[in-house]
């Protein structure tokens, strides 16, 4: 298969592969408050 005409849905029937996609992937990742240094840095 080419590159130009491989498409997702081809890879799956081809290959019998499986995508899944999340919304997220730090959804869960909590904030930390950034040091001054750092601040002041950026």
């Amino acid at each position: 298969m080419a590159y130009g005409d491989c498409t997702q849905a081809k890879l799956e029937a081809n290959f019998s592969l499986r995508f899944s996609q999340t919304s997220s992937l730090i959804a869960g990742v909590e904030a930390i408050a950034t040091s001054d240094d750092l601040q002041q840095t950026m």
